[in-house]
């Protein structure tokens, strides 16, 4: 799954702002006239509880940020050196402004940029230097990140139009995996026209159109706020410190052994799992809700497991939570906060973000003009495609 948009924008859209591989690792849900949400249609088992544990442990470990912050950096790229350049001449054709130019659609080589991946994953801003060759109208082309296998093609994250003319830039900003390969797709040419072996003879001298790419500009890692969310979220304000060995800390294989400092392990653990748990949940929650969860904190600490230790099994079982997993609403007319969710459920398949809760918690949200305006906003973001892909398909 890739998620679009800047770095806020992402925390904003998940409780600890973090993107994790998990949705495979968890059972399907029952099915119910043609819909996985219905309440009578869902079960829960040992197995899927299980699972549920081992899919909130990556994500909160996802969530601590240990090291410094990241400093953003720009790379440029260039399908002209390495391993592309064997193809100049034979698949694509160098132009006089040394922009690539390739003509086939889909399929090998493919416009991939062979040496390069990202290091460190997060949100970066893709700068793509393009333009239609040998074309009147647009040329329609695909951004692909992600691994490409028969058992697990890669998703496209966004489809531009390179345009007739002098070389433009088409911006795309998402987050990115570790060690992904990305490539780009072109779309939509005549296969009477543009076809392997006319291309394969003399690409210099092929009239037909094609996908002139000058260079690719990869920014990033982009950091608004660091620690981020999660961080924020699991351990508050406690600083951290390095307790590996001094004597190997100067060589270049050393990474460092991150502790939190905590004087107060007890008072700090019923300071910091009160915030996570009101955004797990999605409403306030009072000091009855969050004993349980303080009590378990404090047990892992009494039986000698660190504060980490202690905070990370407490918040494994906030988000095994029923609380969690389900929209419990009450009785009767919905309240603001089960209001909030479940609009945002509905239409994002997502937590409610700040503005819904604010709206909640001035108990704006049933007035019909205030209601009706966050749903044209909801449905107005690009969140709303889950929405319209998921509900339209069944």
């Amino acid at each position: 799954m890739f998620v679009t948009g800047t770095p806020k924008e992402i925390e904003e859209k998940t409780v600890l702002g973090v993107r994790v591989q998990v949705a495979k690792m968890l059972p399907e849900d029952g099915m119910a006239y043609g819909f996985d949400n219905v309440g009578q249609a869902l079960n829960f088992s040992p197995v899927q509880l299980q699972r549920i544990m081992t899919a909130a442990g990556l994500a909160l470990d996802a969530a601590a940020q240990w090291r410094p912050k990241l400093e953003s950096s720009i790379e440029e790229l260039r399908f002209d050196t390495g391993r592309n350049e064997a193809f100049i001449g034979a698949h694509c054709y160098r132009r006089e402004d040394g922009a690539i130019v390739f003509y086939l659609e889909g399929g090998y080589p493919g416009i991939r940029v062979q040496e390069f991946r990202i290091r460190t994953p997060g949100s970066y801003r893709v700068r793509l230097h393009v333009a239609a060759h040998q074309s009147q109208r647009p040329i329609a082309y695909a951004v692909h990140f992600g691994r490409d296998t028969l058992d697990q093609p890669a998703e496209s994250h966004s489809y531009h139009d390179a345009l007739p003319g002098a070389i433009h830039v088409d911006e795309v900003t998402a987050y990115l995996h570790a060690n992904d390969p990305w490539r780009l797709f072109v779309h939509g040419l005549d296969p009477a026209v543009n076809n392997w072996p006319a291309v394969h003879r003399k690409t210099a001298e092929f009239a037909g159109p094609g996908l002139a790419v000058l260079k690719i500009e990869v920014e990033g890692p982009l950091v608004d706020q660091w620690p981020g969310r999660g961080h924020r979220l699991r351990f508050g304000d406690l600083p951290v410190e390095d307790v590996g060995p001094q004597h190997q800390r100067s060589a270049s294989w050393y990474r460092p052994v991150w502790r939190l400092i905590s004087e107060d392990p007890e008072a700090d653990v019923a300071r910091l799992l009160p915030p996570l748990i009101e955004a797990a949940f999605r409403r306030p929650i009072d000091a009855e809700a969050t004993e349980p969860f303080i009590a378990l904190a404090r047990q892992e600490l009494a039986d000698g497991k660190t504060i980490e230790q202690a905070l990370r099994t407490a918040q494994v079982a906030v988000l095994c939570s029923p609380d969690f997993l389900y929209l419990l609403e009450p009785a009767g007319r919905l309240d603001h906060y089960s209001l909030a969710a479940r609009l945002s459920y509905m239409l994002w398949g997502l937590p409610p973000d700040q503005q819904l809760l604010n709206l909640a918690a001035q108990a704006q949200l049933s007035v019909p003009q205030t209601l009706r305006s966050q749903t044209e906003r909801l449905l107005n973001a690009p969140q709303a495609a889950w929405f319209i892909e998921n509900f339209t398909d069944r």
